[in-house]
């Protein structure tokens, strides 16, 4: 587990931004998958459309914490869908989050195949795409503790827009 890298969108927002990473793989049946994660800002987890994971747990700009886990049980035999949505929040909003200028996926991943072998192709920056959310807006409310987060609102059906990703 030592390919992951940072994967960003090609794009900075002054504002509050919903991004979902996605990455299809094909796994063999008895395939196993285990996964270390973590995001700038926030992440949601999902693997053929199953929620299964959020995170990270707060860290500081020099400490970024990781979850692990092992997705297994819910992997396919043949095409599988591994999507990541990820909160980013901006410079002064829920300022207990905020690290960077855009945001950020980092996704460790292994497959170990039946025969013993494994295949890292979860962790390569390649063949990851991206897209930002047209339909999720976040506010804050004067007065309130600027390290509370903004309130998500969600007008209408998910609308993606694709951005191109950079690493």
């Amino acid at each position: 587990m030592k390919n992951a890298q940072w994967i960003r969108p090609d794009e900075i927002r002054p504002e509050p931004a919903l991004y979902r990473f996605t990455r299809i793989f094909t796994a063999p049946h008895g395939a196993r998958l285990t996964v270390r994660v973590s995001a700038d800002s926030r992440y949601r987890l999902c693997l053929n459309g199953r929620f299964l994971m959020e995170g990270p747990c707060h860290g500081t700009g020099y400490h970024r914490h990781f979850e692990s886990a092992d997705l297994s049980q819910w992997l396919c035999e043949g095409e599988n869908r591994l999507e990541v949505d990820v909160l980013h929040v901006t410079d002064g909003v829920w300022i207990s989050l905020y690290r960077e200028s855009t945001a950020a996926l980092w996704l460790d991943g292994t497959l170990a195949l039946p025969d013993g072998t494994s295949d890292v192709i979860v962790s390569e920056a390649e063949g990851w795409d991206c897209a930002r959310a047209e339909n999720h807006f976040f506010r804050e409310f004067p007065g309130f503790i600027r390290s509370i987060p903004p309130v998500e609102e969600v007008h209408g059906a998910d609308r993606f827009v694709d951005v191109p990703v950079k690493f």
